[in-house]
């Protein structure tokens, strides 16, 4: 996804990255961003803090990542991070959902324009992808 987003950034476009694995947010990794480290009681916040776009300098790329980690019962931040992500006014919306099957992956996968799928060329990858 890094990838495929630093592409079209060179190609000019303005291009947001949602990173919204429960399994993994890594996306910061792959882009050489710092990480978000929570702070005392972020969990603890009612409601948490909004998700944050930051923008890789030099580039027309952004990055949309919660406070803290995901999981599966952060379906509302998930859905707060997508809304943030399509209302940047970005020529492409790219969106890491990850691996799960979970009904917000699937529906957003399913209204999306473009949907691509990247995997890995190994048996137990591609298996589960599919």
């Amino acid at each position: 996804m890094a990838n495929v987003g630093l592409f079209l950034s060179r190609l000019g476009r303005d291009v947001v990255v949602a990173d919204l694995d429960p399994a993994g947010q890594n996306l910061h990794t792959y882009l050489g961003m710092d990480p978000i480290l929570p702070s005392p009681g972020t969990r603890l916040r009612s409601p948490p803090p909004p998700p944050r776009v930051d923008r890789m300098p030099g580039m027309n790329l952004r990055l949309c990542r919660a406070h803290h980690a995901l999981t599966s019962a952060d379906d509302p931040l998930r859905l707060q991070a997508l809304e943030v992500a399509r209302a940047s006014g970005a020529d492409v919306v790219l969106l890491d959902l990850g691996v799960h099957a979970d009904p917000l992956a699937v529906d957003t996968f399913l209204e999306a324009d473009c949907g691509v799928v990247v995997t890995l060329p190994e048996p137990a990858a591609m298996e589960r992808t599919y």
